[in-house]
């Protein structure tokens, strides 16, 4: 896990129904480019391991109208 600054960060929404012991794949397209851009090309081997994406679920709305979110 990188421990580093983040380099961007990003917030979306997206309303999906996902019905009760289903899962669903959920995307979202982002059409602009991260506020800072590296050139994979000009790093080192090491360097280039070093960058890492995450990606956090910050809230959930259930259709009874109950919510999780995180803490």
């Amino acid at each position: 896990m990188s421990t580093g600054p983040a380099l961007a960060r990003h917030q979306f929404t997206s309303d999906e129904t996902i019905k009760p012991g289903k899962s669903k794949e959920v995307s979202v397209l982002y059409l602009k480019p991260p506020v800072k851009t590296v050139d994979a090309r000009s790093l080192k081997e090491k360097e280039k391991d070093s960058f890492t994406g995450r990606f956090v679920i910050a809230r959930l709305q259930f259709s009874d109208g109950s919510v999780w979110q995180l803490p």
